[in-house]
């Protein structure tokens, strides 16, 4: 299938249109796996088609044909799909300018933004901006759309996101297209559930016997709450937004007084000043003239004065405050508490080292954030300083000590791979070295099934590193690759991983089957009765315990009458352990599927006992 519907065909030379950024013909994002065959939703429209009740999963690939499409596991489209993000209502405020970026670049996230009844709703951001080209992109407004499962535009969407900065006119822009993924969590988000729907840490997949019901541990948000979203315009402490569309936290804050500052300083940098001209003039003292200062700078004692003009002495901004520079969050229990993490770039160090200070030798701090899912200041600890950006880049939340509790794992640009604790120190061990840049996200997964999680990274430079933790598999159930799970979908609490095989299956015989009988009640014809034993897998791959092996037995022989019953079976125990099950006279095979307690399907496997 093509995501390249209408994508426009630039011409040789390129048209001249400032802050225009055409259609074209390409992608950056994964697809999203999900199944949008579902109820109507809030928003009034009905989710899929009548009649495809099954539980397949449809295909979301957002293009940068500025469209977000959806295909049936057949490869037609999704009933309401593809649409196209339109324009954001009304008009930019006097002074501010249009990046009309027609793209769709992020991948949306999947949320239930009115419940499970509801069906699926899909976030996604643009890639339009409101610009403020009066203070070269200080002060800017980003845009968040929400559609239903019939691509019908929520009411209240799209969310106008108010902004610190956007740079509209050097490399940075280009770089930073495809950055601030969205990403959902079920509310009330402080509530004590994992994000497999089972309270405690690590106590999700231990789902006991058939007709067992998963815990909520006082949430109904895992399995059938509503979701809320997090997503950042540029250069911006992230907002979380509910389904109406309304902004209700923000995760940490810009300073106070930031937006003033900066707008001074680029104002600055942008005027004809006599002399030198501009902020470089005005920081050599080379300036005549005076420009009076903004309300930021009035109000900072810390400030100098070259040439009648006030500016902040360098280092004196006030606490660095972290702002995510193209990398986007995640949801995760960090050490117990669910929170959110992102990584990010000091706002005043970057104006320190950009602007006070150019050619000083001044370094950009970089940071890893950890909030309250439910929004605020950062948890006590953070934000922690860490070694280089990750562009392009999400934390993965995932268990590597002995202790249990999950770490916030992300690398970046720098060779290092850090893991903090919920008090935002390194966990011991860490950081791991590399040998370059990493894009993306690690993955945690149990590779050799020995029930601890290993760590899965690829630089830019094409190496491959993995190492082993002490981290408990059967725990690793926060957000534990890039998009969250195999499905991309960026929602905390979405299950996606299925059971196991059944492993090392064994038929041993019991004694001939000389007539009819037997379950089914058909002719035995030198089937034989006995019983087969095989290794558990687990409810998520081969952690935990299935919810129930679906057994099905076929009787007869070939070229006579056949038929066959299936029954449903409850485990004896978890992933690992032995399983044995009795083989009725006139059984000529069996199949064995595992099912966990979210309906996922393990691959069958089938024995030959005739």
């Amino acid at each position: 299938k093509s995501a390249n519907g209408g994508a426009a065909t630039l011409g040789v030379p390129r048209p001249n249109l400032p802050y225009v950024h055409l259609s074209s013909n390409g992608t950056l994002a994964a697809p999203v796996l999900v199944h949008l065959g579902g109820s109507p939703s809030a928003g009034g429209s009905a989710g899929g088609s009548a009649g495809r009740r099954s539980r397949t999963l449809d295909v979301v690939q957002v293009g940068w044909d500025g469209k977000i499409h959806a295909w049936t596991p057949s490869g037609h489209d999704v009933p309401g799909w593809p649409v196209a993000p339109p324009p954001p209502p009304g008009s930019p405020p006097q002074g501010y300018v249009v990046l009309d970026n027609q793209k769709l670049i992020t991948a949306p996230a999947v949320a239930y933004l009115f419940g499970r009844s509801s069906g699926p709703d899909l976030v996604v951001r643009s890639e339009v901006t409101w610009v403020n080209n009066q203070t070269s992109g200080v002060g800017s407004f980003g845009f968040a759309y929400a559609y239903d499962s019939r691509g019908k535009l929520l009411p209240g969407w799209p969310v106008k996101m108010p902004g610190i900065l956007e740079l509209t006119d050097d490399a940075m822009e280009f770089l930073l297209e495809g950055s601030y993924q969205p990403a959902a969590v079920p509310v009330p988000a402080t509530a004590g559930a994992t994000a497999d729907g089972a309270s405690g840490a690590g106590g999700a997949g231990a789902a006991g016997g058939a007709g067992s019901t998963p815990s909520t541990a006082g949430v109904t948000a895992a399995t059938g709450g509503v979701d809320d979203v997090a997503v950042a315009p540029a250069l911006t402490p992230p907002y979380l937004i509910d389904g109406t569309g309304q902004i209700i936290s923000t995760y940490g804050s810009a300073a106070p007084g930031a937006s003033s500052v900066l707008s001074e300083i680029a104002r600055l940098e942008a005027s004809p000043l006599s002399g030198a001209g501009g902020l470089a003039g005005a920081l050599t003292g080379s300036v005549s003239g005076s420009v009076s200062g903004a309300a930021g700078f009035a109000s900072n004692p810390n400030t100098n004065s070259t040439g009648g003009l006030k500016l902040p002495l360098p280092g004196s901004l006030g606490p660095d405050t972290p702002v995510p520079l193209g990398s986007s969050g995640a949801f995760g229990r960090i050490g117990g508490v669910l929170g959110y993490a992102q990584s990010g770039v000091g706002l005043y160090s970057t104006v320190d080292a950009l602007l006070l200070q150019p050619n000083g030798g001044i370094g950009i701090k970089q940071y890893e954030s950890a909030y309250p899912a439910a929004g605020g200041p950062a948890f006590p600890g953070f934000p922690a300083q860490r070694q280089g950006l990750d562009f392009f880049g999400t934390p993965i939340v995932a268990p590597v000590t002995s202790r249990g509790g999950s770490s916030v794992i992300e690398s970046g640009d720098s060779s290092a791979l850090g893991a903090y604790s919920l008090t935002g120190s390194q966990v011991p061990g860490f950081p791991k070295w590399t040998t370059g840049w990493s894009f993306f996200a690690p993955s945690a997964g149990d590779l050799l099934s020995n029930g601890h999680v290993d760590l899965v990274m690829t630089t830019r430079e094409g190496y491959l590193f993995v190492w082993k933790t002490a981290g408990r598999a059967a725990a690793n159930n926060q957000w534990w690759r890039a998009g969250h799970d195999e499905y991309n979908s960026d929602r905390y609490g979405t299950h996606s991983r299925p059971p196991g095989v059944p492993r090392d299956v064994r038929f041993t015989a019991s004694a001939a089957a000389g007539g009819s009988g037997g379950s089914g009640g058909s002719s035995g014809g030198g089937v034989r009765e006995g019983r087969i034993s095989f290794v558990a897998p687990g409810s998520r791959w081969y952690t935990g315990e299935v919810a129930y092996y679906k057994v099905t037995f076929r009787f007869g022989s070939s070229g006579g009458a056949s038929s066959s019953v299936t029954v449903r079976l409850r485990p004896s125990g978890p992933s690992g352990s032995k399983q044995v099950l009795g083989v009725p006279v006139g059984t000529s095979g069996v199949s064995i599927q595992a099912v966990n307690r979210y309906g996922l399907l393990g691959r069958p496997v089938s024995v030959t006992t005739g």
